[in-house]
Order: C-alpha cells, then structure tokens, then sequence
C-alpha cells in the first residue's frame, strides 16, 4: 500500500467508493477506481468495484478491472472463482 493510501481512513475510503458509483465524470470515477486499488482489502469496497464492472464508460471498466487485479481480496478470488479455470476478459471499445 502507498504511503498516500495509508493515510486515506475508512470513512474516505467510503467516500471514494460513492465516487466511483455516482459520480458524472468518467474520469473521476476511473481515479477512484484508481484510488481503490490502492487500499487494503475491505468486503464494501470490493463490492463498490465489481458493482462498478457494469458501469457505462470504458476507461472506468479499465480501471475497475485493473483495481481488482491489483488488491488482495478474497471476496474478489471468490467471484472470480465461479468462472472456472481460465478466465478471459476483453474490452471493446
């Protein structure tokens, strides 16, 4: 975790995530994602991220799914799991 992020407490980090899940500029949600990922595993803010896998815009789904890959989450693992073996994700533009 950054050093940055070791600074962010629980209440911000849930702040964040409301970001990521309401607010109107792609790119402020995809910096939140960002802002995620760097965080320590937490079940709420690892659901504001895979809930945000639906979102409309492809830079925030980029980011998302960079969010996830970059946190050690369990819940994460296991909503991955159910996919089987190999897993492949595309992105289309």
């Amino acid at each position: 975790m950054s050093e940055s992020a070791a600074h962010i407490d629980d209440n911000i980090e849930m702040r964040i995530a409301n970001l990521l899940q309401a607010d109107p500029w792609p790119f402020v949600r995809s910096e939140a994602a960002v802002a995620l990922a760097q965080r320590a595993p937490s079940a709420k803010t690892d659901e504001a991220l895979i809930a945000a896998l639906d979102d409309e815009a492809l830079r925030v789904r980029r980011a998302v799914l960079q969010a996830i890959g970059r946190r050690d989450s369990q819940s994460g693992l296991e909503i991955h799991g159910g996919f089987g073996e190999v897993i492949s994700l595309q992105i289309f533009d």
